[in-house]
């Protein structure tokens, strides 16, 4: 939505460009860089133990410049226009001139649905092979990944929200009223789009359009992982189901006990209130 909205609704590109080439992953390199390269070269010793097998050498597996440091990535930016880098980083670990000068856009989601999330991302990206219930336990302990502890980084943005350059949304809300937060965003950048740019990026956007993007879903990496003997994803995709409120029919009665309790506990000294639907 961002690099669209930057980029006066460029489809075009936004189907053929890789979006970790438009938009770079600034911490990737502290979190994958050690998979890929182990993606490589197990890659490279399958293709020779296969007669006529290419030799891949050359090739870097996954997004491009993706064994190269994120950090230099952002750093060699063009600096003749604005910038758009992604980050998954709590408040404590961004610069300051950052937190204050740069536009930040902020996007929570219930905790219910994300440990569904979680669990979908670390079977087809991190070679997990637990089942969903390790998984949910490690969550409410706070070790489910290195995305957590969960409610320490939604609370801490939402303790800044009010600034003027942060806009805190949530995934619920593109869900409800998709083209509500297109136009909000689109203010919050300052930058103006066409009812008609407004209604083709309200489709391009549409779940079922971007799980069929290459440039946005992953089937590259994946296509990859699947070669590994350890891949443990089976056929799941890299955006799964798209959907508020799966945590309905995929929690037992006890995990939502337990999971509420947990809300409770780490909500009870903020306003933020998430949305479940």
């Amino acid at each position: 939505m961002v690099w669209n909205i930057m980029n006066n609704v460029d489809l075009d590109t936004a189907k053929s460009v890789k979006l970790d080439k438009r938009v770079p992953f600034l911490e990737i390199s502290g979190i994958k860089k050690d998979i890929y390269k182990n993606m490589k070269a197990a890659l490279e010793i399958q293709e020779k133990s296969h007669e006529g097998g290419e030799n891949r050498k050359d090739q870097d597996p996954g997004p491009e410049g993706m064994l190269k440091d994120s950090l230099d990535t952002v750093a060699d930016m063009p600096t003749d226009k604005p910038r758009i880098i992604k980050t998954h980083l709590p408040v404590q670990l961004l610069p300051r001139e950052v937190l204050e000068k740069g536009k930040i856009i902020y996007v929570s989601r219930n905790p219910r649905d994300v440990v569904l999330s979680w669990y979908n991302h670390w079977k087809i990206l991190e070679g997990f092979t637990g089942d969903f219930d390790t998984m949910f336990d490690a969550y409410l302990e706070d070790v489910g990944g290195y995305f957590s502890p969960f409610f320490n980084h939604n609370i801490n943005w939402w303790n800044i929200r009010h600034q003027e350059n942060i806009l805190f949304i949530f995934y619920e809300d593109m869900k409800k009223d998709l083209k509500s937060v297109i136009e909000k965003v689109s203010n919050f950048l300052g930058k103006e789009l066409s009812p008609e740019q407004i209604t083709a990026l309200e489709e391009h956007l549409q779940f079922d359009n971007m799980k069929n993007n290459d440039a946005v879903n992953k089937k590259d990496i994946i296509d990859i992982r699947k070669k590994l003997p350890d891949y443990s994803g089976g056929n799941r995709k890299f955006m799964n189901k798209g959907v508020s409120g799966g945590w309905r029919n995929k929690l037992t009665e006890e995990q939502k006990q337990r999971i509420e309790a947990w809300e409770n506990k780490h909500l009870q000294d903020t306003d933020l209130k998430f949305k479940y639907e």
